[in-house]
């Protein structure tokens, strides 16, 4: 088994298709797991694929 570390698989969004949910240094904030992300969200955030998935399209204004 490999140790992988941290990727970046899921992260919050500002609505569909909206700029990522930052940190109060002005990094993206990312998990690793669907779940975290999801009960961390609020108001109108939704989770989105990260940088790491292998399903991610880069959004414009996207900070990798």
């Amino acid at each position: 088994m490999t140790k992988k570390g941290f990727l970046k698989l899921f992260c919050l969004r500002y609505g569909i298709g909206g700029h990522m949910v930052c940190d109060r240094n002005g990094s993206p904030v990312y998990y690793n797991d669907k779940m975290v992300a999801k009960q961390q969200r609020t108001g109108n955030m939704v989770v989105s694929y990260g940088t790491d998935h292998y399903k991610y399209k880069h959004v414009k204004g996207d900070v990798k």
